[in-house]
C-alpha cells in the first residue's frame, strides 16, 4: 500500500487538495485459488473551494424595491472527485482447485522389517506346504531415480531411492511343471485405515524384465497379488521348504507378555533355541537355498552378514548374502504372530485379491523399456508402475472385506517355480481429495457412474504424478 496527499491553501478565497492511493497483493500461489487471487487497486480524489464577493450581485441586490443590503454578497463553489480502478485479479484467471495437494495416498513401507511370512490366502486351494522359500531385503544405494524416469538429469536423476528386494526360492516338494505360491504381510495399521474413498493401488516394481512382454501361455503365466483388508494372522513362517504347515496357534517370543525382549525368550517362532533344534534331532533341510545347517536344523538364526555393505553382484551372491537375514532366533527382536497387538490368534480372511499377470500390459501405467524409447536404459531396467482401479471386475472378494477398516497387505506370488527376483520401490492405495460422484441428470436421477467400462476400457478421474 502506497499513497500521497497534497494541500494548496494559499489565498483565503482558494483551497486544492488531491489524494491517490495504490494497494497491490500478491499471491504465493502459481496457480492461485478463488478468493486468494493477486489483485491490485488504484484510487485518486480531488477537492477544492472557491470563494468570491462579487459586487454585481450586491448592487441588484439593493435596486430590488423594499431590500436593503447591510453586507455585501458571498458566493462560493466547493467540490470534489474521486475515481477508482480496481483489478481483483492480476492474473486474469483463477482455480476453483490447483489439484496440487488433491491426491491422498497410504503406503507400504519398503522397509524388510516391516513384512514377515504371511497366511495362506483361501479360497484358492493353496497348500502351505507348496509354499515357496522367500528372501527379502531393503536395497540401498542400488536404485536411482533415473531409473525410474530416465528423463531426469543431474543430481535430481543420480538421488537413490529405497526398495524392497524379494527373492523367490524353489521348493523341492513341487512336482516339475507345477508351481508354487509364497506371500510376505505388512501391517497397515493395527485399528485399521479407512480407504473407502481410495480408489487405485499403484505399486513400482522390476521384474528385471523376466516376464512382461511375455506371450504366456496359461500353465505358464506369474502372478502378483495383493491382498488388502483383513488377513489371518495364522502364518506359514517356517524358512525351510518344504515348510511345516500353519499350526492353528500364536506362535510368539514373548513368552511372559510383559512386551520386554530377554536373551532367553530370543529364540525364534519355533520355541527352540539351535542347541535345543539338535537335541531333538530335527533333521536340517539339505536343500539347495534352505538356511538350514547341522548347527541350526530349523534355519531360523539370524546372521546379517560379515560385510553390511556387501549387496551382491548376481542373485547367488544375494541369496548367500541374505539366507539368514529373516531368523527370528538372536534377531534382538520379540517376533510374534500377532499383527493388531491382541492376545489371541485371528485367522479372519475378508479382503479385497488384486491380481496382476507379470507378463500382460493390462494394468501398466509406465513402462520404463517401452516408454522411453530414446534414451540409454539397462537391459535389466524392468521397472514399470502398475495402476489397477479397487473395482476392476477382476478383483476378487474374500469374505467380507471393508474399505472403512483395512488393518493389512498381503504381497504373494503365484505360479512360480524357480529363483527368481523383484524390486519394489513403493506400494500405494491411492484416491484423492475429490469424491466419486455419480453424473446425475437435471431431475436428479443418476446417468452413469462416476466409474465407466465400455469395450473393456476404463474410464476414471484420477491423479497423475507430474513427475
Amino acid at each position: 500500500l502506497m499513497g500521497f496527499s497534497t494541500t494548496y491553501g494559499g489565498s483565503t478565497d482558494f483551497d486544492l487538495s488531491t489524494t491517490f492511493l495504490y494497494e497491490t497483493k500478491g499471491s504465493n500461489e502459481t496457480r492461485p485459488r478463488l478468493q486468494q487471487e493477486p489483485s491490485k487497486t488504484m484510487l485518486a480524489d480531488v477537492s477544492g473551494s472557491w470563494r468570491a464577493r462579487p459586487w454585481i450581485l450586491t448592487r441588484m441586490a439593493d435596486a430590488l424595491p423594499i431590500v436593503s443590503t447591510n453586507a455585501p454578497s458571498n458566493l462560493s463553489f466547493t467540490g470534489a472527485i474521486g475515481v477508482s480502478r480496481p483489478n481483483p485479479n492480476t492474473k486474469n484467471n483463477v482455480y476453483v482447485d490447483d489439484m496440487e495437494g488433491s491426491i491422498q495416498t497410504s503406503s507400504a513401507g519398503v522397509s524388510r522389517e516391516a513384512w514377515q511370512y504371511s497366511s495362506k490366502p483361501v479360497g484358492l486351494g493353496l497348500r502351505d506346504i507348496d509354499r515357496l522359500g522367500a528372501l527379502w531385503f531393503s536395497v540401498q544405494r542400488q536404485v536411482q531415480r533415473g531409473d525410474l524416469s530416465p528423463d531426469l538429469t543431474g543430481l535430481e536423476a543420480d538421488d537413490f531411492v529405497s526398495a524392497l528386494g524379494i527373492i523367490l526360492t524353489p521348493n523341492p516338494n513341487i512336482p516339475e511343471g507345477e508351481s508354487g505360491w509364497v506371500g510376505l504381510t505388512h501391517v497397515l495399521s493395527p485399528s485399521g485405515l479407512d480407504l473407502s474413498e481410495a480408489q487405485y493401488l499403484e505399486i513400482w516394481v522390476n521384474d528385471f524384465n523376466r516376464f512382461h512382454g511375455i506371450n504366456a501361455h496359461d500353465g505358464d503365466k506369474r502372478f502378483l497379488k495383493i491382498d488388502i483388508g483383513t488377513v489371518s494372522e495364522d502364518a506359514v513362517w517356517d524358512p525351510r521348504t518344504p515348510p511345516n504347515p500353519a499350526n492353528g496357534t500364536l506362535d510368539n517370543e514373548d513368552k511372559d507378555h510383559d512386551g520386554q525382549r530377554s536373551f532367553e525368550e530370543d529364540i525364534g517362532l519355533d520355541a527352540l533355541s539351535s542347541a535345543d533344534e539338535q537335541a531333538q534331532e530335527i533333521p536340517p533341510d539339505t536343500t539347495e537355498y534352505s538356511p538350514s545347517t547341522l548347527e541350526d536344523p530349523a534355519g531360523d538364526d539370524y546372521d546379517f552378514g560379515a560385510d553390511p555393505d556387501e549387496f551382491g553382484s548376481s542373485i547367488a551372491e544375494r541369496i548367500s548374502r541374505f539366507r539368514h537375514l529373516n531368523g527370528t532366533e538372536n534377531n534382538q527382536r520379540l517376533d510374534t504372530e500377532n499383527l493388531d497387538n491382541g492376545t489371541t490368534l485371528e485367522r479372519l480372511d475378508d479382503y479385497l485379491e488384486l491380481t496382476l499377470e507379470l507378463g500382460s500390459d493390462e494394468f501398466t501405467a509406465i513402462d520404463v523399456q517401452r516408454d522411453y524409447p530414446g534414451s540409454s536404459i539397462d537391459a535389466d531396467n524392468g521397472w514399470r508402475l502398475l495402476r489397477i482401479p479397487l473395482n476392476h471386475p477382476s478383483v476378487r472378494r474374500e469374505g467380507f472385506p471393508d474399505l472403512n477398516t483395512v488393518k493389512h497387505m498381503r504381497l504373494w506370488f503365484d505360479g512360480f517355480s524357480d529363483t527368481t527376483e523383484f524390486q519394489i520401490v513403493s506400494i500405494d492405495i491411492v484416491g484423492n481429495r475429490w469424491e466419486r460422484q455419480p453424473i446425475r441428470a437435471a431431475g436428479g436421477g443418476v446417468v452413469s457412474d462416476s466409474t465407466q467400462f465400455v469395450d473393456g476400457k476404463i474410464f476414471n478421474v484420477a491423479t497423475v504424478d507430474n513427475k
